[in-house]
């Protein structure tokens, strides 16, 4: 896949201009990788209703996305922000896509200081399921690391060698926020 110019979308749900520059990606069985550079510009409106849907939209993007549990790991504050980690082997995972399991792990114990202050080391064995409820609904994805410590962003940015599978691996540019955004 390439393009000759940035990829440039009007993100009208969140009130974004995306622009994308693909620098890599591959398609195997049941998978697509990519690595892309990003940048955000907010939409400009004079409708005080527009604003604050937009700011809804970007609360509701924002809350339960990998980039929240990585920020709130680092927080150490994942299960005051509402989500439930489960260490699972390296089989069983199908099963844990579709229920919560009950081997609940202390989310503290996975990150660990790194050489960088802007980094945050991440190490589990198996898969590590998360499990976040909104409005009664429980989204469930699983981490898969690539190595045996995967780094991890202070701000939350999705870092290499990181797999995700269920809720978090549906989620596409539609939902992309800029790495400065705040919830209110």
């Amino acid at each position: 896949m390439t393009a000759r110019e940035p990829l440039k979308v009007e993100n009208k749900a969140l009130g974004y201009l995306f622009q994308c520059v693909l620098m890599y990606s591959t398609v195997g069985t049941g998978t697509f990788q990519f690595t892309a550079f990003v940048g955000f510009e907010g939409l400009k409106t004079t409708n005080d209703k527009e604003a604050k849907e937009w700011e809804s939209s970007r609360r509701k993007a924002y809350y339960g996305s990998k980039r929240h549990f990585l920020e709130s790991l680092i927080r150490k504050r994942s299960k005051e922000e509402g989500f439930t980690a489960n260490l699972i082997g390296f089989s069983g995972q199908r099963e844990a896509l579709h229920k919560p399991v009950e081997l609940e792990v202390n989310p503290d114990t996975l990150v660990s200081p790194s050489d960088s202050p802007y980094e945050r080391k991440l190490s589990f064995m198996g898969y590590l399921q998360v499990v976040y409820s909104r409005d009664g609904v429980l989204h469930i994805s699983l981490l898969e690391l690539q190595g045996l410590v995967a780094v991890i962003y202070t701000n939350g940015l999705n870092p290499p060698g990181i797999w995700t599978h269920g809720y978090w691996s549906l989620q596409r540019a539609a939902e992309m926020l800029p790495v400065d955004y705040e919830p209110e």
